[in-house]
């Protein structure tokens, strides 16, 4: 019986997009950059939670981030966008999102699809995820790490997942 290595790659043309769009943004050429799926964590954590990770990892791991969001939904959340002054990347399509991912050090996501994208593109990820899910649809790994939450933890979780964050800042 042959076996066969799933090899997945991004092409040249996407990686060179998404450099043209991190540049606009302003961010550094071959310096860290960390990702946050932004849109995850206000939906399902709420602004105050949110606020405190952005926060947290800004002051703990003070390294360039941005900001992931699949679409901008309302104009309350928009407006947060940018009180955050940091830089933004939204409305992506799939390729241009594993283009990002493969430009990232780090991204944190709860999705499962971007969380799982990740780990195929051998990149770092943290993914959150409820008890439950997290055996059922996360392949962890050493860069793949998935924390699982229950809803009346939160100030736990932002501690675990700082914890999480400094694994890859040795």
């Amino acid at each position: 019986k042959r076996q066969s290595n799933l090899h997945w790659s991004v092409s040249n043309d996407m990686l060179n997009e998404m450099d043209l769009k991190l540049k606009e943004l302003l961010i550094p050429e071959m310096t860290w950059l960390g990702g946050v799926d932004i849109l995850f964590f206000y939906e399902n954590f709420g602004l105050r939670f949110t606020d405190k990770l952005i926060e947290k990892i800004r002051s703990q791991f003070s390294e360039n981030w941005l900001l992931y969001s699949e679409v901008i939904p309302d104009n309350s959340y928009s407006i947060w966008l940018k009180e955050k002054q940091m830089p933004v990347i939204t409305g992506i399509t799939p390729s241009r999102q594993a283009a990002l991912l493969k430009k990232t050090d780090l991204f944190i996501t709860g999705k499962t699809p971007l969380f799982e994208l990740a780990n195929l593109l051998q990149r770092p990820v943290i993914g959150l995820f409820k008890v439950k899910e997290i055996l059922r649809y996360c392949s962890q790994t050493p860069i793949a790490i998935g924390i699982p939450y229950t809803d009346n933890k939160k100030e736990e979780l932002l501690n675990e997942m700082c914890k999480k964050v400094a694994i890859f800042f040795k």
